[in-house]
């Protein structure tokens, strides 16, 4: 059910762009990201914390995607490598997060190859 909710925030998002179909993309996002919480899962907790983090840097607000990608990143254990966790290291290294530093989680975990992000951080 939560990646319904982000799904549909994402086509908003595409649809709509980020400034004019920011508020109602936001609102599934979040949605998607309680529904998620409530269900202990946290895989699809990130991916939704990925768009809305995403969303918001690319309207120019770093501190905020910073601040809603970081809680949930550092939840995965130091083995956990998933494209979803490049993605996120990948943002948060462009966000200016001192989580992660040159490729690898503060704790030295290397997170691979970085993937570009589908949509540039940049408003």
């Amino acid at each position: 059910m939560p990646e319904l909710h982000r799904i549909k925030g994402e086509l908003l998002v595409l649809e709509a762009g980020a400034s004019h179909g920011g508020a109602s993309a936001e609102q599934c996002f979040l949605e998607a990201m309680q529904i998620s919480e409530a269900q202990a899962a946290l895989f699809w907790e990130l991916r939704a914390a990925l768009s809305l983090a995403r969303l918001k840097a690319n309207r120019g607000d770093p501190s905020c995607a910073r601040t809603i990608l970081e809680p949930i990143y550092v939840r995965f254990s130091k083995q956990a490598e998933t494209s979803d966790l490049r993605a996120a290291a990948s943002i948060l290294k462009a966000v200016g997060s001192t989580l992660v530093l040159g490729g690898t989680r503060s704790a030295g975990f290397p997170i691979g190859r970085q993937t570009p992000l589908s949509r540039p951080i940049h408003p």
